[in-house]
Protein backbone atom coordinates (compact mmCIF):
# COMPACT_ATOMS: atom_id res chain seq x y z
CA UNK A 1 0.00 0.00 0.00
CA UNK A 2 0.96 3.48 -0.29
CA UNK A 3 2.59 5.11 3.06
CA UNK A 4 3.56 8.44 2.06
CA UNK A 5 3.76 10.72 -0.57
CA UNK A 6 6.22 13.94 -0.88
CA UNK A 7 6.27 16.91 -3.47
CA UNK A 8 8.64 19.55 -3.62
CA UNK A 9 8.36 22.62 -6.31
CA UNK A 10 5.81 20.94 -8.26
CA UNK A 11 3.20 23.15 -9.76
CA UNK A 12 1.84 24.92 -6.86
CA UNK A 13 3.28 22.72 -4.54
CA UNK A 14 6.48 24.23 -2.86
CA UNK A 15 6.68 21.11 -0.29
CA UNK A 16 4.36 18.45 1.09
CA UNK A 17 4.40 15.07 2.23
CA UNK A 18 0.90 13.45 2.47
CA UNK A 19 1.24 9.73 5.03
CA UNK A 20 -1.54 7.60 4.56
CA UNK A 21 -2.66 4.87 7.04
CA UNK A 22 -4.06 1.33 6.42
CA UNK A 23 -7.48 0.86 5.00
CA UNK A 24 -9.60 3.53 3.36
CA UNK A 25 -8.40 7.35 2.41
CA UNK A 26 -10.50 9.61 0.80
CA UNK A 27 -9.80 13.19 0.21
CA UNK A 28 -12.49 15.95 -0.93
CA UNK A 29 -12.42 19.47 -1.27
CA UNK A 30 -13.32 22.00 -3.53
CA UNK A 31 -12.95 22.35 -7.41
CA UNK A 32 -9.60 23.74 -7.78
CA UNK A 33 -8.23 22.72 -4.50
CA UNK A 34 -5.41 21.04 -5.51
CA UNK A 35 -6.63 17.26 -5.52
CA UNK A 36 -6.11 16.54 -9.20
CA UNK A 37 -2.31 17.81 -8.46
CA UNK A 38 -1.67 15.06 -6.12
CA UNK A 39 -2.74 12.73 -8.10
CA UNK A 40 -0.98 14.31 -11.29
CA UNK A 41 2.31 14.15 -8.76
CA UNK A 42 1.76 10.65 -7.76
CA UNK A 43 1.57 9.29 -11.84
CA UNK A 44 5.11 11.39 -12.25
CA UNK A 45 6.50 9.15 -9.61
CA UNK A 46 5.06 5.77 -11.59
CA UNK A 47 6.75 6.67 -14.79
CA UNK A 48 4.09 8.72 -16.14
CA UNK A 49 5.21 11.85 -18.65
CA UNK A 50 5.91 15.03 -17.40
CA UNK A 51 8.40 18.35 -18.66
CA UNK A 52 9.81 21.49 -17.17
CA UNK A 53 6.84 22.77 -17.01
CA UNK A 54 5.59 21.25 -14.02
CA UNK A 55 8.16 22.95 -12.00
CA UNK A 56 7.64 25.71 -9.81
CA UNK A 57 9.31 29.44 -10.02
CA UNK A 58 12.34 29.36 -8.78
CA UNK A 59 13.06 26.09 -8.48
CA UNK A 60 15.61 24.41 -10.99
CA UNK A 61 13.77 21.07 -10.34
CA UNK A 62 10.41 18.72 -8.96
CA UNK A 63 11.00 16.01 -7.15
CA UNK A 64 8.53 13.37 -6.04
CA UNK A 65 8.72 10.52 -3.82
CA UNK A 66 6.05 7.80 -3.39
CA UNK A 67 6.77 5.14 -0.59
CA UNK A 68 5.05 1.68 -0.65
CA UNK A 69 4.69 -1.11 2.14
CA UNK A 70 4.52 -4.38 0.72
CA UNK A 71 4.16 -8.24 1.55
CA UNK A 72 7.76 -9.86 1.12
CA UNK A 73 6.41 -12.04 -2.25
CA UNK A 74 4.67 -8.81 -4.00
CA UNK A 75 5.71 -9.66 -7.58
CA UNK A 76 7.12 -5.97 -8.00
CA UNK A 77 10.23 -7.48 -5.48
CA UNK A 78 10.62 -10.19 -8.60
CA UNK A 79 10.47 -7.38 -11.10
CA UNK A 80 12.81 -5.45 -9.21
CA UNK A 81 15.53 -8.94 -8.77
CA UNK A 82 15.40 -9.55 -12.57
CA UNK A 83 16.16 -5.80 -13.22
CA UNK A 84 19.01 -6.31 -10.79
CA UNK A 85 18.30 -3.76 -8.31
CA UNK A 86 19.61 -5.02 -4.74
CA UNK A 87 16.31 -4.59 -2.80
CA UNK A 88 15.03 -6.84 0.42
CA UNK A 89 11.78 -8.50 0.37
CA UNK A 90 12.28 -9.04 4.04
CA UNK A 91 12.17 -5.02 5.02
CA UNK A 92 8.79 -4.49 2.74
CA UNK A 93 9.31 -1.48 1.17
CA UNK A 94 9.81 0.34 -1.82
CA UNK A 95 10.63 3.96 -2.84
CA UNK A 96 9.96 5.56 -6.30
CA UNK A 97 11.54 8.94 -6.90
CA UNK A 98 11.52 10.72 -10.01
CA UNK A 99 12.98 14.29 -10.56
CA UNK A 100 12.62 16.83 -13.59
CA UNK A 101 14.62 19.90 -13.95
CA UNK A 102 14.56 22.56 -15.58
CA UNK A 103 16.58 21.58 -19.18
CA UNK A 104 13.72 18.97 -19.52
CA UNK A 105 16.04 16.00 -18.18
CA UNK A 106 14.46 13.85 -16.31
CA UNK A 107 16.08 10.86 -13.68
CA UNK A 108 14.52 8.40 -12.03
CA UNK A 109 15.06 6.02 -8.79
CA UNK A 110 14.26 2.94 -7.22
CA UNK A 111 15.20 2.89 -3.23
CA UNK A 112 17.69 5.54 -4.44
CA UNK A 113 18.92 2.90 -7.37
CA UNK A 114 19.02 4.54 -10.52
CA UNK A 115 16.62 3.47 -13.12
CA UNK A 116 15.53 4.01 -16.56
CA UNK A 117 11.78 5.79 -16.61
CA UNK A 118 10.22 3.27 -18.31
CA UNK A 119 11.25 0.82 -16.03
CA UNK A 120 9.46 2.43 -13.31
CA UNK A 121 6.44 3.08 -14.88
CA UNK A 122 6.68 -0.95 -15.19
CA UNK A 123 7.16 -1.36 -11.80
CA UNK A 124 4.34 1.30 -10.56
CA UNK A 125 1.57 -0.68 -12.56
CA UNK A 126 2.24 -3.14 -10.23
CA UNK A 127 1.91 -1.32 -7.05
CA UNK A 128 -0.96 1.31 -8.45
CA UNK A 129 -4.24 1.16 -10.26
CA UNK A 130 -5.41 4.30 -11.11
CA UNK A 131 -9.14 4.86 -12.42
CA UNK A 132 -11.06 7.58 -13.87
CA UNK A 133 -14.72 8.04 -14.61
CA UNK A 134 -13.97 7.55 -18.23
CA UNK A 135 -11.20 5.07 -17.51
CA UNK A 136 -11.94 1.20 -18.58
CA UNK A 137 -11.03 -1.41 -14.94
CA UNK A 138 -7.71 -2.93 -14.67
CA UNK A 139 -9.66 -6.52 -14.97
CA UNK A 140 -10.88 -5.45 -18.48
CA UNK A 141 -7.31 -4.89 -19.24
CA UNK A 142 -5.83 -7.73 -21.88
CA UNK A 143 -2.35 -7.00 -20.33
CA UNK A 144 -3.38 -8.39 -16.78
CA UNK A 145 -5.52 -11.63 -17.14
CA UNK A 146 -2.43 -13.82 -18.30
CA UNK A 147 -1.44 -12.90 -14.41
CA UNK A 148 -4.42 -13.22 -13.23
CA UNK A 149 -4.89 -16.55 -14.44
CA UNK A 150 -1.82 -17.99 -13.15
CA UNK A 151 -2.25 -16.65 -9.90
CA UNK A 152 -5.73 -17.67 -9.75
CA UNK A 153 -4.83 -21.45 -10.89
CA UNK A 154 -1.63 -21.47 -8.49
CA UNK A 155 0.91 -21.68 -11.35
CA UNK A 156 3.41 -19.46 -9.54
CA UNK A 157 6.26 -22.50 -9.69
CA UNK A 158 5.23 -23.45 -13.41
CA UNK A 159 5.61 -19.45 -14.54
CA UNK A 160 8.91 -19.14 -12.39
CA UNK A 161 10.19 -22.51 -14.35
CA UNK A 162 8.57 -21.26 -17.62
CA UNK A 163 10.72 -17.87 -17.14
CA UNK A 164 13.72 -19.47 -16.67
CA UNK A 165 13.55 -21.83 -19.76
CA UNK A 166 12.38 -18.33 -21.73
CA UNK A 167 15.91 -16.45 -20.14
CA UNK A 168 17.73 -19.20 -20.94
CA UNK A 169 16.24 -19.70 -24.88
CA UNK A 170 16.39 -16.04 -25.05
CA UNK A 171 20.34 -15.95 -23.60
CA UNK A 172 21.06 -18.66 -26.32
CA UNK A 173 19.05 -16.68 -29.32
CA UNK A 174 21.35 -13.87 -28.65
CA UNK A 175 24.40 -16.02 -28.35
CA UNK A 176 23.66 -17.86 -31.68
CA UNK A 177 22.76 -14.51 -33.42
CA UNK A 178 25.86 -13.22 -31.98
CA UNK A 179 27.92 -16.19 -33.43
CA UNK A 180 26.15 -15.32 -37.31
CA UNK A 181 27.57 -11.90 -37.08
CA UNK A 182 31.32 -13.10 -35.80
CA UNK A 183 30.85 -15.58 -38.74
CA UNK A 184 29.53 -13.51 -41.70
CA UNK A 185 32.62 -10.74 -40.78
CA UNK A 186 34.76 -13.60 -40.67
CA UNK A 187 33.67 -14.65 -44.11
CA UNK A 188 34.41 -10.97 -45.15
CA UNK A 189 37.48 -10.84 -43.49
CA UNK A 190 38.17 -14.41 -45.56
CA UNK A 191 37.29 -12.78 -48.59
CA UNK A 192 39.25 -9.75 -48.55
CA UNK A 193 42.00 -11.81 -47.57
CA UNK A 194 41.53 -14.38 -50.94
CA UNK A 195 41.31 -10.65 -52.76
CA UNK A 196 44.83 -9.63 -51.22
CA UNK A 197 46.36 -12.93 -52.15
CA UNK A 198 45.12 -13.06 -55.72
CA UNK A 199 46.40 -9.20 -55.99
CA UNK A 200 49.84 -10.53 -54.23
CA UNK A 201 50.25 -13.68 -56.21
CA UNK A 202 50.01 -11.77 -59.42
CA UNK A 203 52.37 -9.16 -58.35
CA UNK A 204 55.04 -11.70 -57.08
CA UNK A 205 56.96 -8.79 -54.93
CA UNK A 206 60.73 -9.50 -54.70
CA UNK A 207 62.60 -8.24 -51.73
CA UNK A 208 64.73 -5.29 -52.74
CA UNK A 209 62.71 -5.15 -56.03
CA UNK A 210 62.14 -1.14 -55.59
CA UNK A 211 65.58 -0.24 -55.34
CA UNK A 212 66.12 -1.71 -58.38
CA UNK A 213 62.78 -0.37 -59.76
CA UNK A 214 63.46 2.98 -58.83
CA UNK A 215 66.92 3.06 -60.50
CA UNK A 216 66.10 1.67 -63.68
CA UNK A 217 63.29 4.22 -64.09
CA UNK A 218 65.98 7.12 -63.16
CA UNK A 219 68.67 5.80 -65.75
CA UNK A 220 65.57 5.48 -68.22
CA UNK A 221 64.59 8.83 -67.61
CA UNK A 222 67.95 10.44 -67.84
CA UNK A 223 68.53 7.81 -70.32
CA UNK A 224 68.36 9.81 -73.64
CA UNK A 225 70.12 13.18 -72.40
CA UNK A 226 73.22 10.79 -70.78
CA UNK A 227 73.39 8.66 -73.96
CA UNK A 228 73.52 11.93 -76.07
CA UNK A 229 76.94 12.89 -73.71
CA UNK A 230 78.47 10.19 -73.94
CA UNK A 231 78.10 10.16 -77.11
CA UNK A 232 79.81 13.44 -77.63
CA UNK A 233 82.39 11.99 -75.20
CA UNK A 234 83.07 9.33 -77.33
CA UNK A 235 83.11 11.75 -80.32
CA UNK A 236 85.95 13.54 -78.60
CA UNK A 237 87.87 10.65 -77.84
CA UNK A 238 87.66 8.86 -81.18
CA UNK A 239 88.36 11.99 -83.52
CA UNK A 240 90.82 11.41 -86.05
CA UNK A 241 92.72 8.13 -84.79
CA UNK A 242 91.33 8.47 -81.42
CA UNK A 243 92.94 9.03 -78.41
CA UNK A 244 94.26 5.77 -77.89
CA UNK A 245 95.97 5.42 -81.46
CA UNK A 246 97.70 8.46 -80.92
CA UNK A 247 99.44 7.75 -77.90
CA UNK A 248 100.55 4.36 -78.86
CA UNK A 249 101.93 5.93 -82.32
CA UNK A 250 104.02 8.22 -79.79
CA UNK A 251 104.78 5.78 -78.09
CA UNK A 252 106.30 3.92 -81.03
CA UNK A 253 108.23 6.66 -82.18
CA UNK A 254 109.81 6.73 -78.85
CA UNK A 255 110.12 2.97 -79.30
CA UNK A 256 112.44 3.68 -81.92
CA UNK A 257 114.68 6.10 -80.17
CA UNK A 258 118.32 4.72 -79.50
CA UNK A 259 118.82 3.23 -76.65
CA UNK A 260 121.15 6.09 -74.93
CA UNK A 261 117.97 8.66 -75.23
CA UNK A 262 115.04 6.37 -74.23
CA UNK A 263 116.78 5.98 -70.86
CA UNK A 264 115.86 9.08 -69.88
CA UNK A 265 112.33 9.08 -71.28
CA UNK A 266 111.65 6.11 -69.31
CA UNK A 267 109.49 7.70 -67.11
CA UNK A 268 107.74 9.49 -70.15
CA UNK A 269 106.90 6.01 -72.08
CA UNK A 270 105.86 4.29 -69.08
CA UNK A 271 103.48 6.76 -68.46
CA UNK A 272 101.85 6.86 -71.74
CA UNK A 273 101.74 3.30 -71.73
CA UNK A 274 99.84 3.38 -68.58
CA UNK A 275 97.79 6.08 -70.57
CA UNK A 276 97.16 4.50 -73.14
CA UNK A 277 96.18 1.04 -71.26
CA UNK A 278 93.80 3.40 -68.95
CA UNK A 279 92.80 5.11 -71.98
CA UNK A 280 91.21 1.96 -73.84
CA UNK A 281 89.42 0.23 -70.92
CA UNK A 282 87.82 3.58 -70.13
CA UNK A 283 86.83 3.57 -74.08
CA UNK A 284 85.37 -0.07 -73.67
CA UNK A 285 83.10 0.66 -70.45
CA UNK A 286 81.75 3.91 -72.67
CA UNK A 287 80.66 1.82 -75.20
CA UNK A 288 79.38 -0.84 -72.86
CA UNK A 289 77.10 2.05 -71.10
CA UNK A 290 76.06 3.91 -74.31
CA UNK A 291 74.48 0.79 -75.36
CA UNK A 292 72.61 0.49 -71.93
CA UNK A 293 71.11 4.11 -72.34
CA UNK A 294 68.96 3.59 -75.11
CA UNK A 295 65.72 5.59 -74.56
CA UNK A 296 62.77 3.01 -74.87
CA UNK A 297 59.62 4.36 -73.65
CA UNK A 298 57.86 1.15 -73.51
CA UNK A 299 60.20 -0.11 -71.46
CA UNK A 300 59.80 2.69 -69.32
CA UNK A 301 56.29 2.35 -69.13
CA UNK A 302 56.55 -1.07 -68.09
CA UNK A 303 59.18 -0.61 -65.31
CA UNK A 304 56.68 2.62 -63.63
CA UNK A 305 53.51 0.37 -63.87
CA UNK A 306 55.74 -1.93 -61.60
CA UNK A 307 57.13 0.31 -59.24
CA UNK A 308 53.84 2.13 -58.98
CA UNK A 309 51.89 -0.99 -58.56
CA UNK A 310 54.06 -2.03 -55.69
CA UNK A 311 54.22 0.91 -54.05
CA UNK A 312 50.61 1.05 -54.09
CA UNK A 313 49.92 -2.67 -52.24
CA UNK A 314 52.44 -1.72 -49.85
CA UNK A 315 50.21 1.71 -48.81
CA UNK A 316 46.87 -0.70 -49.51
CA UNK A 317 48.89 -3.26 -46.88
CA UNK A 318 50.64 -0.18 -44.34
CA UNK A 319 53.95 -1.90 -45.02
CA UNK A 320 57.05 -1.28 -46.72
CA UNK A 321 57.52 -2.29 -50.43
CA UNK A 322 60.27 -4.85 -49.17
CA UNK A 323 57.59 -6.48 -46.56
CA UNK A 324 55.00 -7.44 -48.90
CA UNK A 325 56.97 -10.75 -49.63
CA UNK A 326 56.32 -11.52 -46.06
CA UNK A 327 52.66 -10.37 -46.54
CA UNK A 328 52.19 -12.61 -49.21
CA UNK A 329 53.70 -15.67 -47.17
CA UNK A 330 51.63 -14.86 -43.80
CA UNK A 331 48.08 -14.78 -46.08
CA UNK A 332 49.02 -18.10 -47.67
Amino acid sequence: MLTSLTIRDFVLIKNLTVSFASGLAIMTGETGGGKSILLDALNLALGGRGDSSIISNPAKQASISAEFSLSPNHKSFKLAAHQGLSLNPSQGQIILRRIITKEGRSRAFVNDEPVTVGFLKNLGDTLIEIHGQHDDRGLLNPKGHRGLLDAFGGHEGLLSEMAGVYGELSSAQKALEKLKIEQQARHVEEEYDRHCLAELNTLNPIKGEEETLSTRRKLMIEGEKSAEQVAKVLTLLQAGDGVEMTIRSALRRLERLPDELKTPLASAIEALARGANETEEGLAHLHRVSETLVYDQDKLDQTEERLFELRAQARKHKCQVNQLPEILADLK
